[in-house]
């Protein structure tokens, strides 16, 4: 429809920035300590979840 706004869809890469923002620190941390490749890895993973789980409670306060 011609007269219809779009959504928004710079929001949701914010979202995912943020998520990404914080797992790759937990990656580069475990970069900067020596950890091996799984190491980092894991720490990659465990940030990326820390980051989805950190945007789940700023949106759930931001209500």
């Amino acid at each position: 429809m011609r007269g219809q706004p779009k959504p928004a869809g710079g929001l949701g890469r914010l979202k995912a920035g943020f998520v990404v923002l914080v797992g790759c620190s937990g990656g580069l941390m475990a970069v900067q300590a020596g950890a091996s490749i799984a190491a980092v890895g894991l720490a990659t993973l465990g940030g990326l979840l820390a980051g989805g789980a950190l945007l789940w409670y700023l949106l759930w306060i931001a209500r």
